[in-house]
């Protein structure tokens, strides 16, 4: 192999290797792109989770209220019931 050859079949290395560098390059920024998309997507759907628990949240405390106020109504309807059965034994 001549000088000439070798020359050549260097230049040809390193324009293969420079092309390769830059398609990896470019596939890199697509890749960065699809990631960056990916975490955008991420976020949109933890802020969503995060306000429908926040939803959830404030339905269990108003149901939590209800269950309060009826548990207190029951007892109070207990307790005249059971006065009124004592009312009822002393005549």
């Amino acid at each position: 192999m001549t000088i000439d050859e070798r020359l050549e079949a260097l230049t040809q290395t390193m324009e293969l290797l420079a092309h390769m560098r830059l398609e990896n390059e470019k596939q890199r920024i697509l890749d960065v792109a699809k990631t960056e998309e990916s975490f955008r997507k991420l976020a949109e759907a933890q802020a969503k989770t995060e306000a429908g628990l926040a939803k959830t949240e404030k339905m269990v405390n108003r149901i939590g209220r209800y269950a309060m106020l009826i548990a207190r109504d029951h007892e109070t309807r207990l307790a005249a019931l059971e006065y009124q059965d004592e009312d009822d034994s002393d005549e």
